[in-house]
Formats: C-alpha cells, sequence, structure tokens
C-alpha cells in the first residue's frame, strides 16, 4: 500500500508500506516499506512544511471569508424581499373618479 509521509524530515515523501491492510494503517506489519518517492534535498526539506502551512492557513482564511459571503448573500436577498414587502404595502390606491 502506498502511503505519503507527513513527518519534517520526509514531508510528502510517498512509500510503499507492506504487511497493512488498506484503510487500516494502525495495524503493525512487518515495519517493512520502501520509498517510492527520490530523496529530496535538504532546501526542498525544510520549504516545504512551511509551504504546506502557509497554504493550509490560506485554504482556512478562504473557507471563512465563503461563509461570510453567504451570509451577506442571504441578508441581501432578505432585505430586497423587506423593502419589495414595504412597498407594496405602501401602494397608494387608485380611485377611478
Amino acid at each position: 500500500m502506498m502511503i505519503t509521509s507527513w513527518t519534517h524530515s520526509n514531508p510528502r515523501r510517498r512509500y510503499f508500506s507492506y504487511g497493512m491492510k488498506e484503510g487500516k494503517r494502525d495495524e503493525k506489519g512487518c515495519n517493512y516499506f520502501e520509498w517510492y518517492d527520490l530523496i529530496m534535498c535538504r532546501r526542498s526539506t525544510a520549504l516545504i512544511p512551511g509551504l504546506l502551512r502557509s497554504m493550509n492557513a490560506k485554504d482556512a482564511t478562504i473557507e471563512k471569508l465563503r461563509a461570510w459571503e453567504r451570509k451577506l448573500v442571504s441578508a441581501t436577498v432578505l432585505l430586497a424581499l423587506l423593502l419589495l414587502f414595504v412597498c407594496w404595502c405602501k401602494k397608494p390606491e387608485i380611485r377611478m373618479g
């Protein structure tokens, strides 16, 4: 089974783990693994965790902004409906004379 390492020394480096069943990573296998990806240079190993944290923080900010946007759209629609209702109620009656 192919697994992705998220350790600081091997960020995002994939490897094969033998003796584990799909979806059951807690079970102990034979503890044999084989790297799928090549070793990364030190600079990549130092940069990737920071980039991932930055990307995750930006994703969280985007989700918060999308939630805020949904609230603003809902409030705008409610205000528009309220305005239409008030205008409809205040409509002067036209009398034929």
